[in-house]
């Protein structure tokens, strides 16, 4: 079951409820694809993460050179949810509920929104 986060007084604990279950429960060792959303340009990467350093990156989407893409441990994709829960705007993130890895977030400035998305996320060895 997916857990939403849509008002900001709320979205501060649960992050930091889920953060916590992602430091009690989550492998040291893992993949999953992050994606951009919002006005920034589409680019969707296939992230592996080795006892919790950024080991690859693969650039899934687009097919043009997109240059040196950087990817995230979880840890640091929960930093950028408080740099946004901090800002003046409204940031909307859910998490997985078993382990408590952020699923997606969401930054709504008026005219200029944008946020990312996390899928396929697999445990590795």
């Amino acid at each position: 079951m997916l857990g939403a986060c849509l008002a900001l007084s709320a979205c501060g604990s649960a992050t930091e409820d889920h953060e916590a279950l992602w430091k009690a429960k989550g492998p040291s060792s893992y993949q999953y694809t992050y994606a951009t959303a919002g006005f920034a340009l589409h680019v969707q990467l296939r992230v592996t993460v080795l006892s919790r350093a950024v080991s690859s990156v693969v650039v899934l989407a687009p097919p043009e050179d997109v240059g040196t893409p950087q990817g995230y441990t979880v840890e640091q994709l929960f930093e950028d949810i408080h740099k946004r829960l901090d800002a003046p705007c409204k940031t909307t993130s859910r998490y997985d509920e078993s382990l408590g890895y952020p699923l997606s977030t969401y930054s709504d400035c008026g005219t200029d929104g944008d946020g990312w998305t996390l899928t396929d996320f697999a445990s590795s060895p």
